[in-house]
């Protein structure tokens, strides 16, 4: 609630500070001209009505200069926010009061002439129908206007008479200006209030509309995988196994062998590719759970180097281990050995025979870890890996011996790492390897 004030209070502030903006130009040209006429053909023979003009004189000048400030104070605190809050509302008070007692004194200055109070009633009641006031704030001001009126008043009107009677009018004017004032308060806070509502509620539609919008991302990725990236390599053993079949009825053992390092490959890919489908599914749906403990990163690459050993002999790619020591965090075992196999397995699909994958993990600054997997592959160029990590976004390429991508890897990858509190960097050029970084923190 005290928030929701302090946004509303913010919120009139500068309302106010908009029609500050606008004194000068309402004023100004109204001062010059009261000036002008009472400046002509000044009498200075009559004294009352000398003084009388020169008092008229006097405050409209320092009404033009007082309006010329709030004019530019206006401009550039809404412009350039120059103070805060509190040290700005105080100025708007400031500068009001100042304005509203060069009227009272106007009025004044008016009495030897005109027994009226017209500039002290327009401005009282413009402030209190145009300024939006915290309540202290207008009854502050009003209150010190007529107290300022009262005891000038008698100096310039000495008819008893009427004096009771101006002073009646002001004391009615106070209580008119006061009302006006809380009430214009009540209600733009009100208004305020719904408006803040409405905001609220046009953050949650498009919190729900970004929402939505992954929701359906996420179900064009699925169907996608299972229409096309899923179904090619399940037709493709199915391929193998007819050709197994009709070669065993032909007594042809020869092709066999070959035929079946083809199969165990393709039901290999299908097996990985299933995986990352159904862990991206779980993960969707908040399914998988985090369950920490301490891990030796050491320990999780070499195994996970050694599963993958297969596919690096079948491409003839070296792949190097470059950890000399242990380094330990607190992690969840299947989500990191997921995360190092996936960036692996690709910088194997994407680099080509006789080339070179090297995975290192080395200690930055204190308390920081770096797995760093490396390969001489193909590479990427700018664009392709600002939309590594978006789902959707597809690259269209396949591995360098046709190995199928659906990019779900590496969003598990960034899923997974993020969960760890960690960062993914990777860096890159067209024909000249990749390297991926997973940043993580270490555990003593």
């Amino acid at each position: 609630m005290e928030n929701e004030l302090t946004i509303i209070k913010q919120r009139i502030l500068n309302q106010n500070l908009r029609w500050f903006k606008y004194v000068p130009f309402a004023l100004v040209p109204l001062n010059i001209l009261h000036v002008i006429i009472f400046y002509t053909n000044l009498p200075e023979s009559d004294i009352i009505e000398y003084e009388w003009r020169m008092g008229v004189i006097q405050s409209h000048t320092a009404m033009a200069f007082v309006s010329v400030m709030v004019g530019f104070f206006g401009y550039f605190q809404e412009k350039k926010k120059l103070f805060d809050y509190k040290t700005s509302s105080f100025i708007c008070w400031a500068l009001t009061m100042i304005f509203l007692l060069i009227n009272v004194g106007l009025s004044v200055v008016d009495q030897p002439v005109n027994t009226g109070i017209l500039p002290y009633i327009i401005s009282s009641l413009a402030i209190s129908v145009v300024l939006v006031m915290p309540p202290w704030h207008s009854i502050s001001i009003f209150i010190i206007a007529v107290v300022f009126f009262q005891a000038l008043l008698p100096f310039n009107q000495p008819d008893m008479s009427k004096l009771l009677s101006i002073s009646a009018n002001s004391g009615s004017l106070t209580i008119v200006s006061i009302f006006l004032s809380i009430r214009l308060w009540r209600i733009t806070k009100a208004r305020h209030q719904q408006l803040i509502v409405i905001d609220k509620q046009n953050e949650k539609l498009k919190e729900t509309n970004i929402q939505l919008e992954k929701l359906n991302a996420t179900k064009d990725k699925f169907f996608s995988i299972i229409a096309h990236d899923l179904r090619s390599p399940f037709n493709n053993i199915l391929s193998l196994t007819e050709l197994i079949k009709e070669d065993i009825g032909d007594k042809n053992y020869e092709s066999l062998d070959e035929y079946a390092q083809m199969l165990s490959s393709s039901s290999q890919r299908s097996m990985d590719l299933l995986t990352n489908l159904m862990t991206w599914a779980l993960a969707q749906n908040g399914k998988i759970d985090f369950h920490g403990e301490r891990l030796n990163m050491r320990e999780i690459v070499l195994a996970e180097m050694q599963l993958l050993k297969h596919n690096a002999i079948q491409k003839g790619i070296l792949l190097d281990c470059q950890i000399e020591n242990d380094f330990f965090v607190f992690g969840d075992r299947n989500m990191l050995s997921l995360v190092v196999r996936n960036l692996i397995s690709n910088a194997l699909k994407f680099t080509t025979k006789g080339g070179k994958v090297w995975i290192s993990v080395e200690k930055e600054g204190e308390k920081t870890i770096v797995i760093s997997v490396a390969d001489s592959g193909i590479g990427m160029p700018k664009n392709m890996i600002e939309k590594l990590f978006e789902l959707g976004a597809t690259t269209g390429r396949s591995g360098t011996s046709g190995e199928p991508s659906t990019g779900l890897g590496l969003i598990l990858v960034q899923e997974f790492v993020s969960r760890h509190n960690g960062k993914i960097e990777v860096e890159s050029s067209q024909g000249k390897g990749s390297i991926f970084k997973v940043f993580l923190l270490e555990m003593d």
